[in-house]
């Protein structure tokens, strides 16, 4: 438990403004803009952004969508996400 508090206090504090507008979903993009594949990645077990919340998303954008265990933060397991990722990375 210690371990993971320490690494909790390296990580970049969140803007009170952009939780606000996560949480209201007030953030608005203009898909028409958009030119870059996109790779959504939820998490099975994250109470603050539910992965049927991200998997909406990416099926808005026509983008790829992995779910994987544990909840909002990555901290052990971030090799895991990393070889998500790089898969995606290797299909464009």
């Amino acid at each position: 438990m210690k371990r993971n508090r320490k690494k909790y206090g390296r990580l970049q504090k969140q803007s009170a403004h952009v939780s606000y507008e996560v949480m209201k979903q007030k953030i608005s993009v203009d898909e028409k803009k958009i030119s870059c594949p996109l790779y959504f990645i939820g998490r099975k077990e994250d109470v603050t952004i539910p992965p049927d919340i991200v998997k909406r998303i990416a099926q808005k954008y026509h983008s790829n969508f992995d779910a994987v265990s544990g909840n909002h933060y990555i901290f052990e397991d971030w090799i895991d996400i990393a070889e998500h990722t790089f898969s995606f990375i290797r299909t464009v």
